[in-house]
């Protein structure tokens, strides 16, 4: 055969070779809707959101018309921060299948974010009406089964869901995810050692379950165990080393602790690991303020490095919270913690403006849903920039008083403290009976 000939067959060859191994690597096995469904649902408990993304991204590109498809893309896009993705998935899910509830629910979902929850709320029981509809046709579907729970969840309707999630396990005994949804609706009821205890029964058949591991760390730390539920949490990260949400879970336990090179390392990660995310960001921000405690605590050094480096550092939190809000203009927390930061620099309007917006996002959430201990803290560190303490200090009371256990009892105590310790004129007795409402904090 002449030599130009074998140069071309060769040729044709690498490029057949070199099309397949992008077929093979981009787009993945042809899987059938149901095969890509259950790979999802085992990378996602198993924390491996990036991967639940891109083999749903295969998936639409070879089935760009499948409605279920976008709306479980537009999901693994939501848990990775992406949310102008999401909604571009979402739009397509809807526009495929205007009744599918995924779809809804997905938007739902996407409304949270800017606290539209009047809008949200329309999502989740429209959703769920469309869910209860396919049920009575097919009442043994889990998916289904595990949609419902989520939706009455979303509601707010912990016991409905955790009904809702016994009924599903009726039927499906060994689901991981329908027992799991109950662990969170027993947590959000403050029913924690149940929850804990419904983790351990996922672990127990299986132990690769990161998110059963993260469920199990949340419940602990509200109990106040924190160094419990870093055990928890590093058992999630022995399965998922780049689980983003663990990382970021451990890290902010770490600093609580006071080890603050473990916290860095794993932040370092997740933020590495999912640089559009905006949580990596605040939660690294918050790593400063632990650095700067331990380093005063220490008294090491001069009085020059101490100022030299709470200046640096200063600048590193700000630019960290300034990058979350750029990624994320809603997240109240950030708003507080930069409202903080700029009234530490003397910047009083920037701080104002940062911790009014907290304020304003904080009582949408609080009317909106049933309020949390931390939500009423973050509200009350806005309140304490606006130096309002008389709001602030209600706040911290309700905190106190809607606590689910004890570590969240001990933060709200101690930011009442704080507070009183702050404004002692607007404190109240800490003795006699002249007071109901200082009694009533004294016996808490």
């Amino acid at each position: 055969m002449p030599r130009r000939q074998v140069a071309l067959l060769i040729a044709a060859v690498a490029v057949m070779s070199l099309s397949g191994w992008l077929v093979r690597n981009y787009y993945g096995p042809n899987r059938s809707l149901e095969e890509t469904r259950s790979l999802g649902e085992d990378l996602v408990l198993q924390g491996r959101d990036a991967e639940y993304v891109r083999v749903w991204q295969r998936y639409v590109h070879r089935h760009p018309d499948e409605a279920a498809a976008h709306a479980a893309l537009a999901s693994g896009l939501i848990a990775r921060e992406r949310r102008a993705c999401a909604e571009v998935s979402i739009a397509r899910a809807l526009e495929l299948d205007s009744e599918l509830p995924q779809a809804h629910y997905g938007q739902g979902m996407l409304h949270e974010w800017p606290a539209d929850y009047a809008q949200a709320d329309r999502d989740y029981a429209h959703a769920l009406s469309l869910v209860d509809a396919a049920l009575a046709e097919l009442p043994d579907d889990v998916h289904l089964q595990r949609l419902r729970c989520r939706l009455l969840l979303s509601l707010s309707d912990t016991k409905g869901a955790s009904a809702a999630a016994e009924e599903g396990l009726a039927a499906h005994p060994d689901d991981p995810w329908l027992r799991l949804l109950l662990a969170s609706a027993l947590q959000v009821d403050g029913r924690l050692e149940e929850s804990i205890d419904e983790c351990d029964r996922v672990l127990a058949t299986r132990p690769d379950a990161v998110r059963a591991c993260e469920a199990k760390a949340h419940a602990l730390s509200e109990m106040g165990e924190d160094e419990a539920a870093i055990e928890a949490l590093s058992q999630a990260l022995e399965v998922s080393p780049h689980c983003t949400s663990a990382l970021l879970y451990r890290s902010w336990l770490s600093v609580q602790q006071g080890d603050l090179k473990s916290a860095r390392r794993d932040c370092a990660t997740a933020v590495r690991t999912n640089k559009q995310g905006a949580r990596g960001y605040f939660v690294r921000a918050n790593l400063v303020e632990g650095e700067l405690r331990a380093q005063s605590a220490s008294g090491s050094g001069s009085y020059l490095f101490a100022w030299v480096n709470y200046y640096l550092q200063r600048r590193r939190a700000i630019k960290d919270l300034e990058r979350t809000l750029e990624l994320d203009p809603w997240m109240a927390s950030a708003h507080v913690d930069l409202a903080q930061w700029r009234s530490w620099s003397g910047d009083d309007g920037e701080a104002r403006m940062h911790a009014q917006i907290a304020v304003d996002l904080y009582s949408e959430k609080i009317e909106a849903r049933p309020p949390t201990s931390a939500a009423y803290l973050w509200r009350e560190g806005a309140y304490m920039v606006l130096c309002d303490y008389a709001a602030a200090r209600a706040d911290a009371q309700s905190a106190l008083e809607v606590a689910d256990g004890p570590g969240a009892r001990e933060a709200a105590q101690m930011h009442l403290d704080y507070i009183n310790e702050v404004d002692p004129a607007g404190a109240p007795p800490t003795s006699g009976a002249e007071s109901p409402a200082g009694k009533e904090a004294q016996e808490q």
